[in-house]
Order: structure tokens, then C-alpha cells, then sequence
């Protein structure tokens, strides 16, 4: 009946746009009108895919998730759209994760399931906006420093360097490297180390590597 479809398709446009609206309060790419597009897509195939196995009935057989397992797997370039890699940093997965969650809300939307796919919903922002919350209580004690080397321009010095950084149990967020004419390389790393990070003896070992002129650490700000 008509309703029911009005019914399904209004529940995927609030349960795909609460969503959006988180990820678009955060400022990420993908916002509330792709995602409540993305869930009304996904309630509408699997509508048509029910509907469709109603008409034929005993005339044949039907499958009414070959075409929901189709959005599964055909939303991943949508999410794909939205992962950013910045030096060694990748941002986006998170966002792409709920493009694909919500596809998959949209399909049960489409099904009938209404409880299930308010309850999945509801977690879903408990997971975006609570979950931050206890990952940066759990990441207190991280700190950001930044880790200026100056180095001769030589095929394989960034990846020792990258080598000692990660030997010290300090995780390398991003890289940028500024070349000069006179083969010398600025290369800046943005770290992220807990409280007690070994800083002598990364510069110690830093200034045995052959090339290597200079090496400082200094605040994050501006980086």
C-alpha cells in the first residue's frame, strides 16, 4: 500500500538525516543530504525488490536481496570519495563507515524492520558522538609535538628517520618535506607520543644518520 511505502521512505529521510547531521556538525565532507540520499536509495531498492517478488509470486523464483546486496557492495565508492590521505595521515574512514551503515539502515527500512533500524540508528550515533568522547578520556595523555629534521636529500634518510621515530613507540600523524635547490631537505613530522617520550634519545640517534645537519622538536601549534 502506498502508505506503507510513505511510511519507509519518511524513516529512512529522519534516520539517514540525524545521522548526516552528526557527521555534517563535525564539519565532514559527507553531510545530512548524502547520507538521508543515501538511506532513501537503499529503502527504495529494497522496496522494489520485495514488490517485485510479491507480483511474480509461485511464477518463478526471486531473490529480494540480490539487488540490497548490490548496494552494500556498490556504496564503498561513495565512502571511498570521502577518505582523504594527508602525508601519513588518512581521515574519512569514519565518515565512509557510516555511509555504508546507513545504506545498510536503508535497507532494512525497505524491509519492515522499523525497530530494528531505529535501535541500529541510535546506536550508531551513540557510537559517533559518545565514543569520541571516550577515545580522547582514553588519549589524555597523547601530546603533539612537531620534529624538525634538516637532512641532505638522500633516497632513503625519511625512512630511516621514520624507522628511529617508530622504534621510540611514537606514532608519526603526518609528514611534509620542503625541497631547496641546494639538495637539502626541511622535513616536519607531527607526532603524537604519550607523556615521558624519549626526546634526547631520538635526537641522539637522529644525528648519527649520515646527511642529517639538524634536529629539533618544538611545538605542534601552527604546524
Amino acid at each position: 500500500m502506498w502508505y506503507h511505502v510513505m511510511i519507509k521512505l519518511s524513516l529512512a529521510l529522519v534516520i539517514g538525516g540525524a545521522i548526516g547531521y552528526e557527521r555534517e556538525y563535525v564539519s565532514r565532507p559527507a553531510g545530512l543530504r548524502t547520507h538521508a540520499i543515501v538511506c532513501i536509495g537503499a529503502a527504495l531498492i529494497q522496496i522494489i525488490s520485495l514488490n517485485y517478488q510479491a507480483d511474480i509470486g509461485a511464477a518463478g523464483t526471486y531473490d529480494p536481496f540480490r539487488l540490497g546486496a548490490q548496494v552494500i557492495s556498490g556504496i564503498g565508492f561513495l565512502g571511498a570519495g570521502t577518505i582523504i590521505k594527508e602525508g601519513a595521515t588518512v581521515k574519512g574512514l569514519t565518515t565512509a563507515a557510516s555511509i555504508w551503515t546507513v545504506a545498510c539502515l536503508g535497507l532494512a527500512v525497505g524491509s519492515g524492520l522499523y525497530y530494528e533500524s531505529v535501535l541500529a540508528a541510535v546506536f550508531l550515533i551513540v557510537a559517533l558522538k559518545g565514543l569520541k568522547r571516550v577515545e580522547n578520556y582514553l588519549l589524555r595523555n597523547k601530546k603533539s609535538m612537531a620534529l624538525e629534521v634538516i637532512t641532505a636529500s638522500m633516497a632513503d634518510n625519511i625512512s630511516k628517520i621514520s624507522g628511529i621515530i617508530e622504534q621510540k613507540k611514537i606514532h608519526i600523524i603526518s609528514v611534509s618535506v620542503d625541497y631547496s635547490k641546494d639538495e637539502v631537505l626541511k622535513i616536519l613530522f607531527l607526532v603524537e607520543h604519550r607523556e615521558g617520550m624519549p626526546m634526547s634519545e631520538v635526537l641522539a640517534e637522529l644525528s648519527v644518520i649520515h646527511g642529517v645537519k639538524d634536529a629539533k622538536f618544538k611545538p605542534a601549534a601552527g604546524f
